[in-house]
């Protein structure tokens, strides 16, 4: 199984987790439609699934932050999944680089989402990612004295 399509199914169980359901993988093997999940993918999975449920109130913050007035609430439960996936892949996890955690959430978007979801994806993804490399910036510019 390829990173993409464990992060579909990564996406799948936060989808099911907003929507009241379990986040379990064991439980809902059968409902994403890859019961033979290796063990690397499962165990991404699990730990992206597990670590977005812990910090969920951090990334909500985030997202509605730059989500142009628009409150948790009012942004569609998939785009919020597919939100909290690129957001936690982007401030935890090494392996995942920003571009592409950016570029796969679009992808999700386009498929899972309303035809303006991508845009709205993206352009969250995208301030968020702009902010953090400014914060880069300064803290090179204050370390280096110039």
């Amino acid at each position: 199984m390829s990173r993409r399509i464990a992060r579909d199914a990564a996406m799948r169980l936060i989808y099911a987790w907003e929507m009241g359901g379990e986040a379990d993988l064991t439980a809902n093997d059968d409902a994403l439609d890859y019961p033979s999940i290796n063990p690397n993918d499962k165990q991404y999975i699990q730990q992206v699934v597990s670590g977005i449920q812990q910090s969920c109130a951090q990334l909500d913050a985030e997202i509605e932050a730059f989500s142009n007035g628009w409150k948790k609430e009012r942004i569609a439960k998939v785009d919020l999944s597919i939100l909290r996936l690129a957001l936690y892949e982007m401030l935890y996890r090494e392996d995942v680089p920003e571009s592409s955690a950016i570029n796969e959430a679009v992808e999700l978007a386009k498929k899972y989402g309303s035809d303006k979801s991508a845009k709205f994806v993206n352009g969250v993804l995208g301030g968020i990612s702009r902010q953090r490399n400014q914060k880069q910036e300064n803290q090179v510019e204050s370390i280096c004295g110039d």
